[in-house]
């Protein structure tokens, strides 16, 4: 499952998500491909996504997609 949107020339890829019992057979990437594909029929050239910088599997499935790390933040709470 994911959430795909579409701004002119950008796309976004939220929200990738995959059931723990299909995890490691390509599913991630097949729902990445389909995202990235569906926006670049409606005409977006560059994708960006946000993901927790501890996500290690995500962040090796979006490397193979030619993703990388643009800029970093930190979320801060009071009191912590």
């Amino acid at each position: 499952m994911s959430l795909a949107v579409h701004d002119n020339d950008l796309a976004g890829i939220l929200q990738v998500a995959v059931a723990e019992s299909v995890r490691r057979q390509g599913v991630g990437s097949a729902i990445v491909n389909a995202s990235l594909r569906w926006a670049r029929l409606r005409g977006a050239r560059t994708a960006w996504l946000s993901v927790e910088s501890d996500n290690d599997a995500a962040i090796t499935l979006y490397r193979k997609f030619g993703f990388r790390d643009v800029y970093r933040y930190a979320y801060r709470r009071e009191g912590v």
